[in-house]
């Protein structure tokens, strides 16, 4: 099974090279597709959890893309004071079915459940990151959807050690950038970085984006148009947010291996 991550400053272009490189490759798996599918290879899944499943798999997927924009409000997420607050943009007025038949709250629990039966709660690499979360000065929407994030980016990983196939997996914000979010609001900086490495094991490539200023201004504006995913406040915001970033990239590369890409 061939893994791919990448990591980079919001705004950096992490989706755009994703996409490309699965056009450019083939046998793609998609991270909640291949979460599922492991999930259900088990003989002792419900006939509701199989149709729940097969409905995730649905509404996660690239041919319902188009249509989610009509199902859901846009997610707006922005920074303040080093809390990372998640906005509420103006509803559709189409039937929201996601909240309707709870499709992101059933993948919930799928992830939960694959965690208990995998003992993966027992793992030192979670036990850090849980310790971390808890102890952020961070609303509990923040704290849920990171440990979520966390989650699902440390499952595909364990569930990678069983899948044996030519096929792949890219993922545009893996362990490494949820690291570096979770890194960029401790309290305790250096010491959740000494812990979290000593536990962490690299699988598969990591590419890391490096974005010049005027590159992420263009990406941004665009970006504010759609008013949609985390938006910078001012100039000087993006300016400090690429010199964090890189102080965590200095930080790391000696504890992963990865290539550059310069844009």
């Amino acid at each position: 099974m061939n893994y791919i991550e990448l990591f980079g400053v919001s705004g950096s272009g992490k989706t755009f090279l994703k996409k490309k490189i699965e056009k450019e490759k083939k046998n793609i798996y998609y991270a909640k597709k291949f979460i599922i599918d492991y999930f259900l290879v088990s003989k002792n899944r419900s006939f509701f959890e199989r149709i729940i499943s097969y409905l995730i798999i649905i509404y996660f997927s690239n041919f319902f893309e188009f249509f989610k924009s009509f199902l859901r409000p846009k997610r707006i997420i922005r920074k303040k004071n080093n809390k990372i607050i998640f906005e509420k943009s103006e509803s559709k007025k189409y039937l929201n079915v996601m909240s309707f038949i709870k499709i992101s709250s059933y993948y919930e629990n799928i992830l939960k459940k694959l965690s208990v039966e995998l003992k993966f709660r027992n793992k030192e690499i979670y036990k850090v990151i849980k310790k971390e979360i808890v102890k952020t000065r961070q609303s509990q929407l923040f704290k849920n959807k990171i440990h979520l994030w966390f989650l699902e980016n440390l499952l595909i990983l364990e569930i990678l050690k069983f899948k044996k196939n030519n096929g792949h997996i890219i993922l545009d914000e893996g362990l490494i950038h949820r690291i570096y979010i979770l890194f960029s609001i401790s309290k305790s900086k250096n010491q959740f970085l000494k812990q979290v490495f000593k536990f962490y094991k690299q699988i598969g490539k990591i590419y890391f984006i490096e974005i010049s200023l005027d590159k992420l201004l263009k990406n941004v504006s665009l970006r504010n148009k759609q008013n949609q995913g985390f938006l910078y406040h001012d100039k000087k915001e993006m300016i400090r947010e690429i010199k964090n970033y890189n102080n965590y990239v200095n930080k790391v590369k000696n504890k992963i291996k990865f290539k550059k890409i310069k844009k």
